[in-house]
């Protein structure tokens, strides 16, 4: 049985690493429960059947669950940067190939990476 992913919304920026969401433990959030936030992106369809798969989701951010009330949670950035230059020196540090493309890519350029209240949040089920 598939289980129902969690989606709600940003309602309130507290800092610049902490916002609060619209679910609670009413919602069965749990600590350290890990979510996106997340803009809409392009629909995307079905290549052969042109039936429409949903809309690409542009993550903007990955937080976790710290405090959980009953109708909303305080979640913080689970997402941590490195900040020594160890790679600069690392003689076996890989680069990702790009693609070779045949026709022009529609890029995220015009959506606004910035997290803000009202921005769409979803449980992580990577």
């Amino acid at each position: 049985m598939r289980q129902e992913v969690l989606k709600g919304k940003i309602i309130k920026i507290l800092d610049n690493k902490r916002v609060i969401v619209n679910l609670g433990y009413k919602d069965n959030v749990m600590k350290d429960m890990r979510f996106i936030v997340y803009a809409e992106g392009e629909n995307i369809k079905d290549p052969d059947t042109n039936e429409s798969l949903g809309k690409r989701e542009i993550v903007k951010h990955k937080i976790k669950a710290t405090h959980i009330q009953e109708n909303f949670s305080i979640m913080e950035s689970d997402v941590w940067v490195k900040k020594t230059l160890d790679w600069l020196f690392d003689a076996s540090h890989n680069s990702q190939m790009d693609l070779l493309l045949k026709e022009k890519v529609k890029t995220v350029e015009d959506v606004d990476l910035a997290v803000k209240v009202g921005d769409l949040v979803r449980q992580d089920v990577s």
